[in-house]
């Protein structure tokens, strides 16, 4: 069971990037700012699915008790410090609204994609052996 939330790093890593760089691109071509901006959203999007991957994978190593607090406590604590991030970012003016947000949910997308695609590979070696 604990297997199956360790980080498929190579399918993860290759979703970002091409997510990440292209998304980045296809923002430069407009502007400048909304390339940076979607570029630190994306990297705030990956920093929290590592996050919650740390988090699930020691919270099944946890007695239940212990488990389900550690899982709840860090499920909070990064939607805060994403809100607060993005939330910092965009009061000061650093970057528009908009540009972050969408680098963000991309990530997010890479994300589920990743996984579901690592979950498709292991059920298909699973089912042939």
């Amino acid at each position: 069971m604990a297997d199956f939330f360790k980080i498929p790093l190579r399918s993860f890593a290759l979703a970002h990037a091409s997510v990440g760089i292209s998304g980045t691109l296809a923002a430069l071509l407009m502007k400048n700012s909304i390339a940076i901006g979607f570029a630190v959203g994306y990297i705030i999007g990956v920093i929290n699915a590592l996050w919650l991957f740390r988090a699930a994978a020691k919270g099944i190593t946890l007695e239940p008790v212990k488990a389900g607090r550690h899982v709840a406590f860090h499920y909070y604590l990064r939607f805060f410090a994403t809100a607060a991030a993005l939330s910092a970012l965009i009061y000061f003016r650093l970057l528009s609204p908009w540009s972050p947000v969408a680098g963000l949910s991309a990530a997010l997308f890479a994300t589920a994609g990743a996984a579901i695609y690592s979950s498709l590979a292991v059920l298909r070696s699973s089912d042939a052996a």
